[in-house]
């Protein structure tokens, strides 16, 4: 059984985290945490559908990866990912 938590501590918490990461995730990390967090709200039905969106993204990613430098030494390690 989850405690609930208060807003002082819940603020308390998000000001140090951000002072910590702010300057050191990547965007996609930061949405990642973001819909990771607010996924406890609708059964983590936005997380689901960020993640798949997320999949796509990464794909496509790879396989312009795989264009751009077909002679690269992870070209096999791509094709297997893929």
């Amino acid at each position: 059984e989850m405690k609930p938590v208060d807003t002082l501590e819940f603020k308390m918490f998000v000001k140090r985290f951000n002072d910590t990461y702010q300057n050191s995730l990547l965007k996609e990390q930061k949405d990642l945490l973001s819909n990771y967090i607010v996924s406890f709200s609708d059964n983590g039905l936005g997380l689901k559908v960020y993640l798949n969106e997320e999949i796509g993204r990464l794909k496509k990613a790879v396989d312009a990866e795989i264009v751009e430098k077909p002679n690269s030494a992870f070209t096999e390690n791509f094709k297997k990912v893929r």
